[in-house]
């Protein structure tokens, strides 16, 4: 069985993944050969190239049913994408063989983070600084972000799924991760325990509305107008 974690750009989905494993670790469920382990990255070993952004067509028979035939279907393992559901994944919620963790942040925020990251990434010569070299400005991370809020939102707006609010996973790990425990029916004596999670009081809310001029504001508005709308309705 998967525990698969998504969410939008710097959204804290790959916290929540990382909560994630100890959680498993603690309840029985090793982790110790998935540790950093993404859907693509397991698509692409043997030669298929896929996007860690997205769910592609190789996904599920390159990658998602590799991974349920190594836990031997009755052990957690725990994976990360950022990409929308398809039709295979949609079939396996229903029968429970995986499971969705999905994070969720205003979207301006996780853009000018975005940008924060990028410039960090080129500055110190980081991993990632190809990849997000073509992000110069605020409306260049408002538009790589909203590129992917379809596809988070498909995930957000699925009744199966976890849903986690950026600031509680930030500002309370936690009670995050007893949340995690309870949706995946796991044992767990210490959830506070959960080793490599953020520290308390970590979120970075309302950094769009600091930084950004009214012509970005209004720009973000209209690109981020359908998730905003469902990240407003899960926040009711």
């Amino acid at each position: 069985m998967l525990a698969i974690t998504t969410g939008l750009t710097k959204a804290a989905s790959s916290t929540v993944y990382t909560l994630l494993i100890s959680l498993l670790q603690q309840a029985g469920h090793d982790q110790t050969g998935w540790r950093g382990v993404t859907l693509a990255r397991l698509a692409a070993t043997d030669g298929v190239a896929v996007s860690r952004t997205g769910f592609m067509s190789t996904d599920y028979l390159k990658a998602v049913r590799p991974a349920l035939a190594a836990s031997g279907f009755d052990h957690w393992h725990a994976v990360k994408t950022n990409g929308g559901l398809v039709q295979k994944c949609r079939s396996l919620l229903d029968v429970e063989l995986i499971k969705a963790i999905a994070t969720f942040r205003d979207p301006g925020d996780a853009a000018a983070s975005l940008l924060e990251h990028a410039e960090r990434q080129v500055i110190t010569g980081g991993p990632e600084r190809a990849r997000l070299a073509h992000i110069i400005t605020l409306r260049d991370a408002i538009d790589h972000v909203a590129e992917r809020t379809r596809a988070a939102a498909t995930w957000l707006r699925d009744p199966r799924v976890l849903k986690l609010d950026y600031a509680l996973v930030k500002d309370r790990p936690a009670e995050a991760a007893t949340r995690l425990g309870e949706y995946l029916g796991l044992v767990v004596s210490d959830p506070g325990a959960a080793g490599g999670g953020p520290q308390p009081g970590s979120a970075r809310c309302g950094l769009f509305a600091a930084v950004a001029s009214p012509d970005e504001a209004a720009y973000a508005a209209e690109k981020f107008a359908e998730y905003a709308g469902v990240v407003r309705d899960l926040q009711r």
